[in-house]
């Protein structure tokens, strides 16, 4: 039997290896843990009918029930955050284009990217980097103009269904994300951003400041909350950037002489180490480059520059040095293996980075 360790390890395995399916595994245990939320208040209802009558046998094993369903779903959602903690923090939310009104900067024909919008699409599907046109609940067509605008607009007409089942998200546990609540009985303003819209003319908000993904999850469990199967909700889409996004990320990734020197010194770092992976190395430029005196007398400071990934350890215990982030959270593939980048840079240490980057290319060409 698999045990927590290997579970672990099996997890960074993914996350590292194949990212798109880490996401489709966050997915279904996101849909997992839905599941259990019903066993949860299955069991609820039948302590209270045999509270009332008095079966307190019975009553004390559903308490170890549920004790017991909260501890797995605790587990599922600890899982759940390893397999989203980078990808969907830093790469998901971030996209630009993955639900705003402003069409994406650079794309060279709109049309293009159009799909058919009379096709429906399930709850059960990715929707990174499109953008949506309307949903259809229950047999009825709405129109959108966005992902954003699916949720609210589901939000208004089931609260005219039941305003009390909605008022009680608010204080629901299972409503919650890893650090917002997704209903609030107030408008939340965060650095000049309206995080949340007011639904219909209840005193009800709903979180909006999400990526596409994160919506829909929200949509699944609003649904299921209601009593209704994630088959009666169906989701229009007008445009699929994906393609656009993997050309973007590949002319990154290989425009070496290309690279903007007037970008900040840490993004322009991090481009320019996309531009390795393909480096001969030696393996022993390798190991100077994860030791202290190296680093110091290359670009002025003692942090190791690589540090090769552990699988078997989570990469956000990786990256700290006594405490604190040292280290990107996304590793490098160079010469076959991974490593983490020190995120510690400064201006004043450019010129000694493109002095290092440089005599590489150089060498490269001979």
């Amino acid at each position: 039997m698999m045990d927590e360790h290997k579970l672990k390890e099996f997890v960074e395995f993914i996350k590292g290896s194949f990212p798109e399916k880490s996401i489709e595994l966050a997915d279904a245990l996101d849909i997992l843990n839905m599941v259990f939320d019903d066993i949860y208040d299955l069991i609820r209802v039948r302590f209270n009918e045999y509270h009332i009558a008095q079966n307190l046998t019975d009553v004390s094993n559903l308490i170890e029930k549920s004790k017991d369903t909260l501890e797995i779903k605790n587990i599922i959602l600890n899982y759940k955050d390893l397999l989203i903690d980078e990808l969907e923090e830093e790469n998901v939310i971030t996209e630009e284009y993955t639900d705003d009104n402003i069409e994406p900067r650079n794309c060279p024909n709109y049309s293009d990217y159009c799909v058919d919008t009379s096709i429906p699409h399930t709850l059960y599907e990715d929707f990174t980097h499109t953008k949506a046109c309307g949903f259809e609940f229950c047999g009825v067509r709405y129109e959108t103009k966005n992902m954003r605008g699916v949720l609210v607009a589901l939000c208004e007409i089931l609260i005219m269904e039941d305003k009390n089942k909605m008022q009680d998200f608010v204080h629901d546990p299972t409503m919650k994300g890893r650090k917002v609540s997704y209903f609030s009985n107030h408008m939340i303003i965060e650095d000049d951003i309206v995080k949340n819209e007011k639904i219909g003319d209840s005193e009800i908000y709903v979180w909006i400041n999400l990526s596409c993904n994160q919506i829909r999850n929200v949509i699944r469990r609003v649904i299921k909350k209601y009593n209704y199967k994630l088959n009666d909700f169906k989701i229009y889409l007008r445009a699929d950037y994906t393609t656009l996004h993997k050309n973007s990320c590949l002319q990154k990734k290989h425009s070496a002489t290309t690279l903007d020197n007037s970008e900040k010194i840490g993004k322009y770092v991090q481009s320019c180490f996309y531009t390795l992976e393909n480096y001969p190395f030696t393996p022993n430029e390798l190991l100077a480059m994860q030791s202290s005196d190296w680093t110091l007398k290359t670009f002025g400071f003692s942090i190791p520059l690589l540090k090769e990934r552990d699988t078997t350890k989570p990469s956000t215990e990786q990256i700290k040095i006594n405490g604190y982030n040292r280290y990107w959270k996304t590793p490098y593939t160079i010469c076959g293996k991974q490593y983490f980048v020190t995120s510690q840079w400064y201006e004043n240490q450019r010129k000694k980075f493109d002095d290092w980057y440089y005599s590489l290319n150089r060498h490269n060409d001979t």
